[in-house]
């Protein structure tokens, strides 16, 4: 394995820097929701110089200088690619006609019945209708919807599409997630996310594109994640991400930490390697996270000795840093295993064994 060496990375400029600077733009004009449209003005916006010293968390590999110019575009497998080819696709789509638009909002309000009475189905009428909608109406008709939308009635609707989504959809579930869920779960509004939404997407996890989540997840992030009910969501986001996604996000998150490192953000590191098994990172490059957040693991081990919560995410770390024959590595777990006070010490000792087996 490579060794690790933060300055040998070769990254995508933009996303960091451009991040804050976007998050600073809608604190100076009053904006507190991170909205779906904000977040594609940002992206489309070409106002914010590159930087060459921050991380772009597509970009997982370390690059030769052959490589190198391919890194100031941004990759084609990107989730903001894609969202961007689909808004230049709904602006190229022929403007609604005055019978669309009556269609849409008596399909709106015929679904939000149907959302009102908790049914386990569209009806096959309906879903002819939905069907047959061009794509820029079904942008509409969940535009018309989410005024429509109660607590209750977004909980119905991930269960409705739960339903549908396994006998193929009638439903664009990335419109959904985006017109509908992101602009609850970003800025102010993820504070006061009602239990019943927080349920409806736990249980529509499952069926979410990975795009769709990776696209929110950083701005998710910016927030302490502290409710037991916020961190089995993020949970059940994670899951479905793809192994290259969720490695991306780790590789964002760690790069936020800082000693004393926070509860929650233990919490979150913890959701993330739950998803990426200590096996599955073995002999990989994203291993060098890892040990790029040993620095910050060995200062917090003395005020976390007593942690089940600190205990429990060096449990996934050593095991995923087997591959490493680092001395120093080696060193610093020790260190850390040996302030450990908690009831995991002797499960911590084992596993610290095993690095030389």
């Amino acid at each position: 394995m490579a060794s690790c060496d933060w300055g040998a990375w070769e990254c995508h400029p933009d996303l960091e820097q451009e991040w804050k600077l976007f998050v600073q733009e809608c604190q100076k004009s009053a904006k507190s929701d991170l909205t779906s449209d904000l977040w594609m003005n940002f992206w489309r916006s070409e106002q914010s110089p590159p930087s060459n010293d921050l991380p772009h968390p597509d970009c997982l590999e370390i690059l030769d200088p052959v490589h190198r110019a391919e890194a100031n575009t941004l990759p084609k497998d990107s989730p903001t690619v894609h969202v961007e080819e689909e808004i230049n696709s709904k602006a190229a789509d022929v403007a609604l006609t005055d019978s669309q638009l009556q269609q849409i909002n008596s399909v709106a309000l015929e679904l939000a019945d149907i959302l009102d009475m908790q049914c386990d189905s569209i009806p096959d009428d309906l879903k002819d209708c939905l069907c047959s909608l061009p794509a820029n109406g079904m942008t509409a008709l969940l535009m018309e919807l989410e005024s429509q939308l109660t607590n209750q009635k977004a909980y119905n609707f991930c269960s409705l599409l739960c339903e549908e989504t396994a006998e193929g959809p009638c439903i664009n579930v990335a419109l959904v997630f985006e017109i509908l869920f992101l602009p609850m779960l970003t800025g102010n509004s993820l504070e006061n996310l009602s239990e019943e939404v927080k349920a409806g997407l736990i249980k529509m996890s499952d069926h979410f594109p990975s795009e769709c989540v990776s696209h929110l997840l950083m701005p998710l992030l910016a927030h302490e994640v502290t409710s037991p009910s916020l961190l089995e969501l993020l949970s059940a986001l994670i899951q479905p991400l793809s192994e290259t996604d969720c490695y991306s996000l780790m590789r964002y998150f760690v790069q936020q930490c800082s000693a004393p490192i926070e509860e929650w953000r233990i919490s979150v590191l913890n959701c993330i390697l739950s998803k990426a098994r200590p096996s599955s990172l073995e002999g990989k490059a994203e291993s060098s996270l890892l040990i790029g957040l040993l620095p910050i693991l060995t200062a917090s081990s003395r005020a976390l000795s007593t942690s089940e919560l600190f205990a429990s995410l060096l449990l996934k770390v050593i095991p995923a840093l087997k591959c490493c024959s680092s001395t120093r590595v080696h060193g610093e777990l020790a260190t850390i295993v040996q302030e450990n006070k908690s009831f995991n010490k002797k499960a911590l000792s084992d596993a610290l064994k095993s690095l030389g087996s």
